[in-house]
This record gives C-alpha cells, structure tokens and sequence, in this order.
C-alpha cells in the first residue's frame, strides 16, 4: 500500500512540473524594468495634440499640480542648447521660441540670457557673486516661490535639477514672452501643452 501510494505521488509530482514547464511565460508581464523606460503611471506629454516619445518617469504628480524637471521638458518641446560663451560646468543655455535662457540648477536659475548678464553686472558692482542666497529672488521661477514639496537648498545640489510645478513653469514662459498654456489632467495622467506655430 505504501509502494502504490509513493509511486502515485511521484507521478502526480512529475505530471505537475511536465505541466509547469510546457506552459509558455508571459515574456510581456514578467520582463526586468529597463532604465530610461517609463512606469505604467508616467505621464504623457501632448504636444499641439500629438503624443510625445519621451521619458517622464522623473515628473512628480499631485492631484493639483505636474511637477516638471524644467531642463527635460524644455527639451521635450523643442528647446535646443545654445551656443554661448556661458555656457560651462553647471549652467546650460538653452534656445527656445527665439529667446535664449541660462539654467543654473544648483541655484534654482532659470532666466533669460541678457537679464543674466545684466544680474552678473549688478551684482558685481555691489561686491557679490552669483550664489543660491543672492538669486533666490531672482529669475522666472524664483525658488523663494517654488511650490515643490520639501525643497532645500541640499535637494536641488543632489538632484542637480530645477522641479517646478506646471502652472509656475506656464507663467515663467509666458513671462518670457513665449505663447504656452500647460494644461494637467491628474486623473488620466495627461500634461497638454499648446503651442500655436
């Protein structure tokens, strides 16, 4: 009785891993994350009503704002760097919609490149240098003002990036002279931008 009970377990066992092993896996469902792609709740970005291919695992959202890096959402609608003599370790000039800007992410910079060169100037003639206490005012999206959640001084040198919330990066630009609405639904995890041509 004991011989016919193990050989019937046995073969019970090796029916279940015959029918295990046969089963095709679900590649799709099971596959590692790659680095650089999205999860399944990234936004989307829509550009003029056409969906962007861009990475957006990196934005942070709330129910009542999309924070954006600012740098890679530049880029996501157009902007390209510029060629300026500012250009240097920690500063980018970017070329947007015929303006030129100098982000300087570890002071939380994002301006328009004559504003910054006349700030250099003012601040030179009264003995100071460009740091994150003399700019903090300053700028299209002071960091006096920033909505981002829990932002130090210690947050923005780690991340080396400037977050700014959608409404805040809308008027920064419109400020600059740029015609942009961003317009963020949270509930289908949509940032629309509209750009007229």
């Amino acid at each position: 009785m004991k011989k016919a009970i193990t050989i019937l377990l046995s073969v019970t066992l090796l029916l279940f891993c015959v029918a295990c092993t046969s089963q095709e896996p679900d590649l799709e469902q099971n596959k590692p994350p790659v680095p650089g792609e999205n999860h399944p709740n990234a936004p989307t970005i829509v550009l003029n009503g056409k969906e962007l291919d861009v990475y957006t695992s990196h934005y942070n959202l709330t129910e009542e704002y999309a924070f954006i890096p600012l740098a890679a959402f530049l880029h996501s609608i157009g902007a390209e760097y510029a060629d300026s003599p500012l250009n240097e370790y920690g500063t980018q000039c970017y070329s947007f919609d015929g303006k030129q800007y100098v982000v300087v992410p570890d002071m939380h910079l994002f301006i328009l490149e004559n504003d910054y060169n006349e700030l250099v100037k003012e601040l030179d003639a009264h003995g100071k240098k460009l740091s994150r206490e003399t700019v903090e005012d300053k700028g299209l999206l002071p960091k006096s003002e920033s909505k981002y959640p829990g932002i130090t001084n210690a947050t923005v040198i780690e991340w080396a990036v400037i977050m700014a919330d959608h409404v805040s990066v809308e008027n920064a630009l419109k400020e600059s002279g740029v015609d942009i609405n961003i317009e963020y639904d949270y509930a289908n995890r949509t940032i629309t931008v509209i750009m007229p041509n």
